[in-house]
């Protein structure tokens, strides 16, 4: 029974040093892609689905789709990426829905809604993105 610990604790151990490497060496290591904001994700990965921003601004997703997370008008899971809206700066994908902010400031949201998370004043899976407010600001 040490053994296993013993074990465990190693494994943890390396998963956090690789974790910390991760966070301390890529950001630096990585091409400023979007000179306009270079804080935010570029990629997010929720609940089997992602969305990705382009160098261009646009974004991009791809997966399981059964709220409607991807955003592209459907409930169909896509095995390749699609596009979804232009001038986008930050995305994040949560578990079955997603948020982006354009070049603009506002927020839009899309996905599963069932206790009102995309902030809409609806209740109601949404799959399009909706605009939820203006004026967002990132830090």
């Amino acid at each position: 029974m040490k053994n296993k610990k013993t074990i465990k604790s190693i494994i943890n151990f390396g998963l956090a040093l690789a974790v910390i490497l991760t966070v301390a060496l890529i950001p630096a290591a990585a091409p400023k892609i979007n000179a306009e904001y270079n804080g935010s994700p570029k990629i997010s990965a929720g609940s089997d689905y992602t969305a990705a921003i382009k160098a261009d601004g646009s974004l991009w997703t791809w997966g399981r789709n059964d709220f409607g997370q991807l955003g592209d008008g459907t409930t169909e899971s896509r095995a390749a990426p699609v596009k979804i809206m232009d001038d986008i700066i930050f995305v994040f994908a949560g578990t079955s829905h997603a948020m982006a902010i354009k070049t603009d400031g506002s927020l839009w949201g899309w996905g599963e809604n069932q206790y009102g998370q995309l902030g809409d004043g609806t209740t109601e899976n949404r799959l399009t993105p909706v605009k939820i407010m203006d004026d967002v600001k990132l830090p």
